[in-house]
């Protein structure tokens, strides 16, 4: 048997004792061999394992050499955590004579130490390992108890599973292979909201709308951590309203999307000393639902339609304008069945970075340049499913409000019709 099939009965065995029971952060990108360049022959193996309650564990094997020169490895395995991971070591042993004609049988482990690893990204990593000598016996020829691993991936730059890593859980995609989301309301005394959550290969979205809370600066918190920030403002009715969106892998105005929310209690607390008493906490009560068909949260609809392109001239724009009134959107919207797609180009209008929204939520951000014959030029472009240089297309297009601000102001509005 070689050394990899030996890896695998120990990883097997490993897990199937294990119970979990936190959420993903560390994601298969992270998969490989990690390396300290300064102690050779020795080094790190990760494997991630996702599970279908939305969990990964994390399974380490170190392998290094004792006093005598003679290979040892060491095992670890724990379900993945933010921050730093403490994990048991245990030391597969095999009992027993084995004939050359069997397969090995299932190791037993005995405790051996201690890892403490900290990933900062999906190339660099610290682990510190700690042998204990008295049930050892005899500890790795470097003195690892006394200092720390400065790991490396080993060729990780190349690798396609490197290029996907985004921090965030979509890089788990091969264990949602099957789009699923979760959408739901809630009213309390002091809080409205509508959470949803999608998650699919490509990519993950969790969007938080909130209303009827104070004025103020509100956090999202799960574990502990805070994952989201969003200002609370007042529209000239006196409505309060603000929108949290996390997604994985994250774009330039959303949050990194690293925890599966459907299996968190999460907090929304106030985060100005003005309103530091405000708390609620919350969790999803419906069940997940897979995405058959439609095109619910930017899944593009199977019925192909035609291509429609409009012009929306001065006179059918309402906002506070600014700049010359020479202006012009040219919005296009197509439909090939398996593509949705809405672009919007803007001419003529003053120079600047626009934030674009829908119906009062933030979804992109669009850049207006001089061009050479001195005209401005800007473009943004909705894609479902999404693909680099466009935004999802996560509304229905068709009468939607389109608005462009800067600075909390706006620039330019209209509504697409048919």
């Amino acid at each position: 048997m070689n050394l990899a099939n030996f890896f695998r009965i120990i990883a097997a065995s490993a897990l199937l004792s294990l119970s979990a029971s936190a959420p993903a952060a560390i994601t298969s990108a992270f998969d490989g061999n990690w390396y300290d360049f300064e102690h050779s022959g020795q080094g790190f193996i990760f494997e991630t394992f996702p599970m279908g309650n939305g969990e990964t564990i994390l399974f380490v094997i170190f392998f290094t050499y004792d006093n005598e020169g003679k290979p040892l490895f060491f095992t670890a395995q724990d379900t993945v955590k933010p921050g730093v991971m403490r994990m048991s070591l245990k030391k597969p042993v095999i009992r027993g004579i084995v004939p050359g004609s069997t397969t090995l049988p299932k190791p037993t482990f005995e405790d051996a130490g201690i890892l403490e690893l900290e990933v900062s990204d999906c190339q660099e990593a610290t682990a510190k390992v700690t042998i204990n000598p008295i049930t050892q016996g005899a500890s790795p020829k470097i003195r690892v108890g006394t200092g720390s691993f400065r790991l490396q991936r080993i060729g990780g730059g190349a690798t396609t599973q490197a290029k996907r890593c985004t921090g965030g859980i979509s890089d788990n995609s091969f264990a949602a292979n099957t789009p699923v989301f979760v959408d739901q309301s809630f009213s309390r005394p002091t809080l409205d909201a509508r959470i949803n959550f999608v998650r699919r290969p490509e990519a993950s979205e969790f969007r938080l709308e909130l209303s009827k809370l104070p004025i103020g600066k509100y956090e999202l918190v799960v574990d502990d951590v805070v994952r989201a920030e969003v200002d609370v403002v007042a529209d000239a009715t006196g409505r309060t309203s603000g929108t949290m969106l996390l997604r994985s892998p994250a774009l330039p105005f959303t949050y990194d999307l690293d925890f599966v929310p459907v299996f968190e209690d999460m907090t929304l607390r106030g985060a100005l000393p003005s309103n530091s008493e405000y708390r609620q906490i919350f969790t999803f009560s419906e069940p997940v639902r897979p995405i058959t068909n439609g095109n619910e949260f930017g899944f593009s609809t199977v019925i192909p339609s035609t291509v429609s392109q409009a012009n929306i001239l001065p006179a059918q724009v309402t906002g506070s304008l600014r700049g010359a009134s020479d202006f012009r959107f040219n919005v296009e919207r197509s439909n090939s069945g398996s593509l949705n797609e809405l672009r919007v180009k803007a001419e003529g209008v003053e120079a600047g970075t626009y934030e674009v929204f829908v119906n009062g939520d933030r979804y992109g951000r669009m850049q207006v340049s001089p061009r050479a014959n001195g005209k401005t030029f800007g473009e943004i472009v909705f894609r479902s499913p999404v693909s680099p240089g466009s935004y999802p297309l996560e509304f229905q297009s068709l009468g939607s409000q389109i608005e462009f601000r800067r600075a909390g102001v706006t620039d330019y509005r209209f509504l697409l019709t048919p």
